[in-house]
């Protein structure tokens, strides 16, 4: 009885979250998702499902930043930080103490204010052509949980993290792993990887898929960079 429960609960929280997937769906018709969703649905639904990204983020980003010797006093760059578990897990779970904070949602941002994890808030738009506010080498790393969805984050903004992170700085991305086959837009993802690694742009530790699920029954997709 229990489980059908727990299932059943696990599928209405979907509902909230299957909106932001949706096929086509437009940068407009996100933000009013987001901004309606942050006072309280968001984590609920977020939870609900298990959803599992900025565990992973965290946990694949500690592993590599202690085998390269990263701080833990680092300055580290959250994007699309949401209402802020990524950078919570972070400072709680693994002790990274210097977090900023960037998503092209307000309302989500001043939720994440409520935390009291971050530093500085940037409410910008990143990749597509849009460039972040900071300068070149700013950050000793950056981290994204969940960014990349339909119609969230274009591949180019990775050329941005690349920009704002100091060489020997991680990137490190979670995202659901069927979104490189599912969304037009990363299908390129990869290919675009690799060229920027021949480029010497930057290194690929690891791509890996976490034993444990993204969310339901869902695969997700870790990706480890470091800037060259």
């Amino acid at each position: 009885m229990s489980t059908a429960t727990n299932g059943s609960q696990k599928d209405e929280h979907f509902v909230g979250i299957k909106a932001l997937q949706k096929k086509g769906v437009t940068y407009d018709e996100l933000m009013d998702i987001y901004d309606n969703c942050a006072s309280q649905e968001y984590d609920q639904d977020m939870k609900g499902v298990g959803y599992m990204a900025p565990q992973f983020v965290s946990e694949y980003f500690d592993k590599h930043a202690r085998a390269l010797g990263i701080p833990k006093d680092a300055l580290i760059l959250d994007v699309a930080a949401g209402t802020g578990m990524q950078a919570s897990i972070l400072k709680e779970k693994y002790g990274y103490t210097r977090l900023d904070a960037t998503d092209a949602s307000q309302a989500m941002l001043d939720k994440a204010r409520d935390t009291g994890v971050y530093r500085n808030f940037y409410c910008c738009r990143i990749g597509g052509g849009y460039k972040l506010p900071m300068a070149d080498n700013t950050y000793d790393s950056a981290v994204m949980a969940g960014g990349l969805a339909e119609g969230h984050i274009k591949c180019d903004a990775f050329l941005e993290l690349i920009r704002v992170v100091k060489p020997g700085g991680l990137i490190v991305n979670a995202m659901r792993e069927a979104n490189i086959r599912d969304v037009e837009e990363y299908h390129n993802l990869h290919p675009s990887f690799k060229k920027w690694a021949e480029e010497k742009k930057w290194e690929c530790i690891e791509h890996v898929i976490p034993p444990i699920k993204h969310y339901m029954d869902l695969d997700g997709l870790v990706h480890v960079y470091r800037v060259l």
